[in-house]
C-alpha cells in the first residue's frame, strides 16, 4: 500500500491537492472514470504545467457543465464513444425551432444527446455540430469554438510543432485581390495601424452595401451583404488586443495583413459600385468573399497565437 502524507500548514485548496496527486503518479484517466460514474453533468479534468515561485506545478483544471445558447440548425444526432469527447448536449429547445414531426417527440430524440463532439486524430482535432454553431450573435458558442482551436494549439505547442505563419493566399489561384505572399519588412506597429484604417474604411463601405436588396447564390448557399461586414467585425473588436502587443507581432505577417485589408477596402468599393449600377456582381462578391475568409483566418492565427502567449505569462 502506498501512503501520501500532506503537510499543508497553509492549506491547501482542492484543485491543489488533486494537482498534486496526478504529478505524483495518480491516472488522468481513473480520475475523469470516476467523474463520469457520478452520473451528473459532465464534469472535465485537465491538467497543465505551471509555474508558481520559480518552480515547476502540476495544475488540475476541473469544469462542470453550462448553459450554452447555440443555433444549431439542423445537423445530426451524434453519440461519442468516450464521454470526454461530448463538449455539449442538447437539454432545452428555442420556441423558435420547428420540426418535421410533433415537438414532444423531438425533444424526446434530442433531449440529453450529444449536440457537439471534439476529439484528436492523429496530429490533427476534429470538431462536429450541427450548423451554425459558430453564428457571430452566439458568443458563448463561439467561446466554445475558441476553446477547441486553443486547445488544438496548445497541443501542437507541446508537440514541438507551431502553425504556418503568415497569408498562405496563392495571388495567382484566380480570386482577384488575393493577397500576394511576397516577403515584408519593416515596423509591425505601423502595419497594425494600417490595418486598423483599411479595416475601418471597409467597414463603413459595407455599411453602406447593406441598404442595397441583393443577395449572391454561392454553391448552395445563400450571402447577404451583412457577411461582408460581420467579417470585418472579427478583426475590427480584436485589433487593439493586437495593437496593444506590437512588439511581439513578426512584421511579415502584420504587413501582409495591411496589404490583405487594403485590397479588401477596394474590392468593397468596386463591389458597392457595381450592385449600385445593376451590373453582375456575383464574381466580385465571391472573390471579396473568399478574401476576407483568408485574411479572417490569418488575423485569428495571430490573435490566438498572442492569447496564448499570454496565457502562458499569466499562469
Amino acid at each position: 500500500m502506498t501512503l501520501a502524507w500532506f503537510q499543508c500548514p497553509s492549506g491547501a485548496s482542492g484543485d491543489m491537492l488533486l494537482g498534486a496527486l496526478l504529478d505524483a503518479g495518480a491516472p488522468l484517466d481513473a480520475v475523469q472514470s470516476a467523474l463520469d460514474a457520478v452520473g451528473v453533468e459532465p464534469i472535465e479534468v485537465t491538467v497543465r504545467t505551471v509555474q508558481r515561485g520559480g518552480l515547476a506545478a502540476a495544475k488540475a483544471d476541473v469544469r462542470a457543465a453550462e448553459a450554452l445558447a447555440a443555433p444549431l440548425l439542423g445537423g445530426p444526432v451524434m453519440s461519442a464513444d468516450d464521454a470526454r469527447d461530448v463538449l455539449a448536449v442538447f437539454s432545452v429547445l428555442s420556441r423558435h425551432a420547428a420540426y418535421l414531426w410533433p415537438r414532444e417527440q423531438a425533444r424526446a430524440l434530442l433531449d440529453g444527446r450529444a449536440a457537439v463532439c471534439a476529439t484528436e486524430r492523429g496530429e490533427g482535432s476534429v470538431m462536429v455540430s450541427g450548423p451554425h454553431l459558430e453564428h457571430p450573435l452566439f458568443p458563448g458558442a463561439n467561446a466554445l469554438v475558441a476553446e477547441m482551436f486553443t486547445r488544438h494549439c496548445t497541443r501542437l505547442a507541446e508537440n514541438g510543432h507551431r502553425p504556418a505563419s503568415g497569408i498562405t493566399a496563392d495571388p495567382g489561384d484566380g480570386h482577384a485581390g488575393t493577397v500576394l505572399a511576397t516577403a515584408a519588412h519593416g515596423d509591425s506597429g505601423a502595419a497594425l495601424l494600417e490595418v486598423k484604417r483599411q479595416v475601418s474604411n471597409s467597414r463603413i463601405v459595407a455599411f453602406g452595401l447593406e441598404k442595397i436588396p441583393v443577395t449572391w447564390t454561392i454553391g448552395l448557399k445563400v450571402w447577404e451583404p451583412e457577411k461582408v461586414r460581420m467579417f470585418l467585425e472579427v478583426a475590427w473588436f480584436r485589433l487593439p488586443y493586437v495593437q496593444a502587443a506590437a512588439t511581439r507581432v513578426p512584421a511579415e505577417p502584420a504587413a501582409r495583413l495591411a496589404e490583405g485589408y487594403s485590397s479588401v477596402t477596394e474590392m468593397v468599393k468596386s463591389l458597392k459600385i457595381k450592385v449600385e449600377s445593376g451590373e453582375d456582381s456575383l464574381a466580385d462578391a465571391e472573390s471579396l468573399l473568399v478574401t476576407l475568409k483568408e485574411l479572417t483566418a490569418s488575423f485569428l492565427w495571430l490573435y490566438f497565437r498572442l492569447r496564448l502567449e499570454d496565457g502562458a505569462v499569466q499562469d
